[in-house]
């Protein structure tokens, strides 16, 4: 809970006492404010304090400095010390100690040492606009502006800026290059009691080892006649992703908060705006800012949904019940159909109601047909997620007409209809999916008895509970093959998969971190990977539209369409890269299997994925 004014600095500390240089002339100042604030003061650049609203914005404990509805470039600056106070006033009248910034504006320098940020892309939305950026690996990047302009090039009047706080968060997206694949079949010796050994380590340009990252055992069944072994070595890189979504009628109060601009909010949507993106930079020894260039633009426009396809024109029971008594009077005037009446009570409204309930069906019937209907109903925002049903108007109706006490019994019947609906297309609802990893029992003290880990051993880490998919152990005959040197401990890496499904399996580096083993101790030293929920129905109705266009499995739809169907892959991700990888393969009985490639990484991999797999004969 905050209890003091807070001032948010470049380097993402918030501070009550700050000050830093930057080169940028305009820009916002954000910070946190008490919980009990009911309203704000500023002062700036020396002037008395005000309340005035149209230099300070303030939402919960949030502020920002001016406000983006009346400054939407922000704050013009001035050369040297510029001095920003701001104060909060409490629900008892109490002003709190003033939060103070000092700003130095610092004339452009005569070189721009700063790459601007690249690998721009636009991703067209139902009434918003994605623009995507490529993260950059420098780490005095502190975060990301966004730009638009209506004219290309930024006119007479440049680019404005978007966003009210800086972009600092992204999506990691991890990419693996293939370095190295080895395939090699060797016979098995017909002994009992045969065994396999798979050993990856990393060692330096000088063939010391630096790490063993895999060193497993395998019993082979008996009457197998070959080993087959797999290894690919591959390079994995993990980019960052920064994104910011533009609705053009957006302002500070929406998500993500967008400075408000009217020559935007006045352009159609049909047609285009430029945009661009800078990278700010922070300097922590010299306490200074820096905005880099813009990137290249790229220009986009909102896609044009259609919001809106008819059902079966709709009919009250009012105007069912008009209709009849229209009609009974074209055939006999005289009959009496005022409310109360024996015609009124036993036939006409009986009859409205239960042909109100038979038009709701069929006007649903007629929606569940197609995927562009069907889809109206259950996700009219287009948000991916289906509408409850509470807040559905039309799927309350439905209920009532299916008899249902339960309103939310009637999702049933609507993924019903997507799972009939995606089945003439030869596809059916994916099942969630659990997570898979791999981790490590490891201890510091040399064991004085084999330790065994059964199949099915659980482990729980962040309330998630997983299960070994194949037994290990520690025998106590051979530990020095179980040493790793450059942690000081023994340790056996086994596979897992999660008990249960979904995004919610999936859980961080080093968060497994109980077992039930005796002895050891556990973690994952990378995070578990592939864990998914149940297909939505939106998914499901993309995947099936796309199965026609896919025939051809040479096109792009087809390859998406064959992506889609591949559950989560991958393989173990081990440590940060060295020189190079050395791959091994021997008996139990010491025997070389001969293959040792050693395969130098590039210095782009931020890690090393190594699969081996031994297969039967």
């Amino acid at each position: 809970m905050s209890t003091t004014v807070q001032f948010l600095g470049p380097d993402g500390v918030l501070r009550t006492q700050g000050a830093f240089s930057t080169t940028r002339t305009t820009q916002f100042f954000t910070g946190t404010l008490p919980d009990d604030t009911v309203d704000v003061e500023v002062s700036l650049f020396g002037e008395p304090f005000t309340n005035d609203p149209t230099l300070v914005a303030f939402t919960g404990n949030g502020f920002t400095i001016p406000n983006p509805s009346a400054f939407p470039s922000g704050l013009d600056l001035f050369s040297g010390d510029n001095v920003l106070q701001i104060r909060a006033i409490s629900l008892a009248g109490t002003r709190s100690i003033p939060a103070t910034l000092t700003v130095r504006l610092l004339p452009p320098a005569s070189t721009d040492p700063f790459t601007p940020p690249s690998g721009i892309t636009i991703e067209r939305q139902d009434g918003s606009v994605k623009i995507t950026v490529q993260g950059l690996t420098d780490n005095r990047v502190v975060g990301y502006n966004f730009y638009a302009s209506a004219i290309q090039g930024g006119g007479s009047q440049g680019y404005s800026i978007l966003n009210v706080n800086r972009v600092t968060t992204g999506d990691k997206v991890q990419n693996a290059t293939t370095l190295y694949t080895l395939t090699s079949d060797n016979p098995a010796e017909s002994q009992t009691d045969l065994y396999y050994r798979a050993v990856v380590t990393q060692e330096n340009l000088g063939g010391t080892v630096l790490s063993t990252d895999v060193n497993n055992r395998v019993e082979l069944p008996d009457g197998m006649a070959t080993v087959r072994t797999t290894v690919t070595v591959a390079s994995v890189e993990e980019t960052t992703y920064y994104s910011f979504q533009h609705v053009r009628t957006a302002n500070a109060l929406s998500v993500p908060p967008t400075v408000f601009n009217g020559e935007f909010a006045s352009t159609p949507d049909t047609e285009l705006l430029y945009y661009v993106v800078t990278a700010i930079y922070f300097d922590p020894v010299l306490q200074t800012e820096y905005e880099s260039y813009f990137s290249v633009e790229v220009a986009g426009a909102p896609s044009q949904v259609r919001q809106q396809i008819n059902g079966i024109t709709a009919v009250t029971r009012q105007q069912i019940v008009e209709q009849a008594i229209a009609s009974i009077y074209r055939q006999n005037p005289n009959i009496a159909i005022q409310p109360g009446s024996v015609t009124r009570d036993t036939f006409l409204d009986p009859f409205s109601t239960e042909a109100e309930r038979l038009r709701m069906l069929l006007d649903y019937v007629y929606r569940a047909s197609s995927f562009d209907t069907l889809l109206l109903v259950d996700d009219p925002t287009g948000s991916g997620v289906s509408q409850p049903p509470s807040s559905s108007a039309y799927k309350t109706a439905l209920a009532a007409a299916l008899f249902y006490s339960n309103v939310n019994d009637v999702q049933n019947v609507i993924d019903s209809s997507f799972d009939k609906l995606a089945a003439n297309f030869g596809k059916a609802r994916l099942p969630g999916k659990p997570s898979i990893g791999e981790i490590r029992f490891y201890t510091a003290v040399p064991p004085t008895q084999t330790i065994g880990i059964p199949l099915g051993t659980v482990v729980v880490g962040a309330g998630i509970q997983y299960k070994t998919t194949r037994s290990a152990s520690l025998p106590v005959d051979q530990l020095a093959s179980y040493y790793n040197p450059s942690t000081r401990e023994y340790s056996v890496t086994v596979p897992i998969r999660s008990v249960g499904v979904g995004k919610v399996t999936r859980v961080g580096e080093n968060q497994i971190t109980s077992s039930a083993i005796y002895g050891l101790a556990v973690t994952n030293d990378a995070p578990t990977f592939g864990g998914d929920d149940e297909e939505t129905n939106a998914q499901l109705a993309a995947r099936a539209r796309a199965a026609l266009a896919s025939v051809d499995t040479g096109t792009t739809r087809g390859y998406l369409d064959v992506a889609a169907e591949v559950p989560g892959t991958g393989a173990r991700v081990g440590q940060p890269p060295v020189a190079g990888v050395k791959i091994a393969g021997a008996g139990e009985a010491g025997g070389e299997l001969g293959h040792e490639p050693a395969v130098a990484l590039p210095p782009v991999a931020d890690r090393v994925a190594v699969l081996a797999v031994p297969l039967g004969p």
